[in-house]
């Protein structure tokens, strides 16, 4: 009787693990890919005269952040370089979902209304299509290694390769609507009002496409190589190049409306809002220009290269750095009001959801930061 139960109970165990690593796992705070509350996640707090900024989590993943963060109904999803994507409740830290989508895979994702589309930056069928809900795949596609984050808009999705060719798939069914062969990699792709595709290559040139089929409505070839997708506010759009240079467009024509040379490269960014234009530099500067000349507004040392694009939000510019910091800078004056430390180099684009600023970095740490407006 007593060897029955044993056995029942080492059943029961096992189940448990395996229940732990299903494809889509609902986690506890202490399941497989969350830790507990302990001294080191007491609440961290750095002040500064009109300025707060608070860690309130932070989450280990299986895997380093591949992408950006998205937010879906309220909730947080990102990808793994080691396959997975994960759905975090942003006020919590808490892991709701988990799941494996190409084991040892680096993944890149975007969101298509209730569908999770993810890019697979080697093997075959490396486009494929998930129930946001059940987690059911949809469809698969193989295009090629995917070389750059997904744009979606609407129920399409635009996806780069390492090849050179952007597609446009019917995120539905999987249908491609059009395909286009550009002249080297692409390095970023960005939608603009459901009417206008741009896409950065790393030779160094920004393509502008009609949307329906794919036609290039004029290209600009910059001085330098891209490696992030151009930013656009009003009827201008932005660059940055490797020759610390960035480039305002006109969005009709492609000409180039003007220019700004700064000292170091611009690997990440530009961000734009409807007067300025924020980016920062391997020099450890961010940067702020006037959107109608290039002017500068401000220009301001930070501590450490910027690891990813500007984050905007309430007159506030979020900074991750490649030496573990979150910087917290006033658009208007340039002024660092705050900073905070992390465990990693911040790699991946910042996400804001509510009031809950959201950072991963390369030591397979996701943390939650809470903002207070600065008046």
């Amino acid at each position: 009787m007593l060897k029955e139960k044993i056995i029942i109970l080492f059943g029961l165990f096992l189940l448990f693990i395996s229940c732990q690593k299903s494809f889509v796992p609902y986690n506890t705070e202490k399941g497989i890919n969350t830790i507990s509350f302990d001294s080191d996640l007491m609440l961290h707090q750095a002040k500064v005269p009109g300025g707060r900024l608070t860690k309130i989590w932070y989450y280990k993943s299986l895997g380093a952040p591949s992408g950006n963060f998205h937010s879906y109904k309220g909730l947080i999803l990102f990808s793994t370089k080691f396959g997975r994507v994960v759905t975090l409740n942003p006020g919590t830290g808490k892991c709701i979902r988990n799941r494996m989508v190409a084991k040892g895979n680096d993944v890149v994702i975007a969101i298509s209304d209730s569908i999770i589309v993810t890019g697979l930056k080697k093997g075959k069928e490396t486009l494929r299509a998930f129930n946001a809900v059940r987690g059911n795949m949809l469809w698969k596609q193989n295009i090629g290694a995917v070389s750059a984050g997904l744009a979606v808009e609407s129920h399409f999705v635009a996806a780069g390769t390492e090849a050179g060719w952007i597609y446009f798939i019917d995120t539905r069914d999987g249908k491609i609507i059009w395909k286009r062969k550009l002249r080297s990699r692409i390095e970023g792709i960005s939608i603009k009002y459901g009417l206008k595709v741009y896409a950065a290559t790393n030779d160094g040139t920004v393509y502008c496409l009609s949307i329906g089929e794919g036609n290039i409505i004029w290209l600009r070839k910059l001085y330098g190589s891209i490696f992030s997708p151009p930013a656009f506010s009003r009827q201008r759009i932005f660059a940055g190049t490797n020759q610390g240079r960035l480039f305002c467009l006109s969005d009709f024509s492609g000409e180039v409306v003007w220019q700004k040379s700064v000292p170091g490269a611009i690997f990440k960014g530009p961000a734009a809002d409807r007067y300025s234009v924020f980016f920062g530099t391997t020099r450890s500067t961010l940067y702020s220009l006037k959107i109608s000349d290039g002017s500068e507004n401000w220009s301001v040392k930070i501590p450490g290269v910027p690891g990813n694009a500007p984050l905007l939000t309430q007159g506030l510019l979020f900074s991750g750095t490649l030496t573990k910091k979150i910087v917290v800078v006033e658009t208007s004056t340039g002024k660092i009001l705050t900073t905070a430390s992390v465990n990693g180099r911040v790699k991946t684009d910042l996400q804001i959801a509510g009031d809950v600023i959201i950072a991963g970095t390369d030591k397979e740490r996701i943390y939650g930061f809470k903002i207070k407006h600065v008046k």
